[in-house]
């Protein structure tokens, strides 16, 4: 039986992101380092990360780099993984080499892996496809990606895959790739709720969920998924544990922030300001049509938005 450790959206920054309170980088810390405790009671063949090790993108410190190189060091099984949203610039996926997640994989603490995919251990096959510009297309989840497998083939992917057709927003839903699918296990980041699973067909679809906690959702679970592969069965079962040193929300998310619910209105009105702007856009730029896009709808629109794209 060949195990790996699967995890996501770490966001770390010494920076507190909005709403959170300042203690924000030590918790992420204590989170990572139950991840690497738990990695060494299972002993994973390998380690697999759904993207977003950073939060602040080409911001990021030395310090901050210097931090997760050290975590990730402790893992005594390979890492392999992809760049989410937040570890590249301008949606462009080879700006990674230029930003603290490939700085990463040229110290050998992650492999990051494209659509032809590494032979992670025998008859498995791990592939993906990092965050890019338009990536609610099949292919970002497998769908005639053409990865050759002699094995069971695990994907990685970084978008929004929720089964709720009524989103104002573009997203994959799962009832509708997952027959054409060249993936026998999926496994989905940046959607940080959950975790949620899809299995049909003999196929596996897990929505890994975040371990950070940008915004406050209370049915957010932060934790890690094990998974257990019989390659030559071609059977595999999966349990996820979540972490234990997750404090309350009430500790940890400023109790002063003004909250507010979206509506269908307000999210169109964002995507298409978006759209408008092109594919090249970068942070500050973001933000600047944020705010245009959600003039005159209040503070606490505005600050759902930001929450929303991972700008807090």
């Amino acid at each position: 039986m060949i195990k790996a450790l699967v995890f996501s959206d770490v966001h770390y920054s010494r920076t507190p992101p909005v709403s959170r309170t300042e203690d924000y980088s030590d918790e992420i810390v204590k989170k990572l380092t139950e991840v690497v405790s738990i990695s060494r009671k299972v002993k994973p063949d390998f380690i697999l990360f759904a993207g977003d090790l950073f939060h602040r993108k080409e911001r990021v410190t030395m310090g901050e780099c210097r931090k997760m190189v050290g975590v990730f060091k402790r893992f005594e099984a390979p890492v392999y993984g992809i760049c989410g949203s937040h570890d590249v610039s301008g949606h462009q996926v080879d700006s990674v080499y230029n930003r603290a997640l490939g700085v990463l994989q040229e110290a050998g603490q992650i492999t990051i892996v494209g659509a032809s995919g590494e032979n992670v251990a025998p008859q498995v096959t791990v592939a993906g496809a990092s965050c890019h510009y338009d990536y609610e297309q099949p292919k970002s989840y497998s769908v005639g990606a053409g990865t050759e497998s002699d094995g069971v083939l695990i994907w990685l992917s970084h978008g929004i895959l929720v089964e709720d057709d009524s989103l104002p927003f573009e997203h994959t839903n799962p009832s509708d790739i997952v027959g054409d699918m060249e993936a026998d296990i999926l496994i989905n980041g940046h959607y940080h709720s959950g975790p949620t699973v899809f299995e049909r067909d003999g196929k596996l679809i897990i929505n890994i969920c975040s371990v950070a906690r940008t915004g406050r959702d209370d049915t957010h679970k932060p934790g890690v998924v094990i998974l257990a592969i019989d390659p030559e069965a071609r059977k595999w079962k999966h349990r996820f544990l979540e972490l234990k040193s997750v404090r309350p929300h009430d500790e940890v998310f400023e109790q002063k922030v003004e909250s507010a619910k979206m509506t269908d209105e307000d999210i169109s009105s964002f995507v298409e300001a978006l759209a408008r702007e092109g594919e090249e856009m970068q942070e500050e730029d973001l933000k600047s049509v944020i705010n245009n896009a959600c003039e005159g709808r209040g503070t606490a629109v505005k600050a759902a938005v930001i929450a929303r794209v991972g700008l807090n």
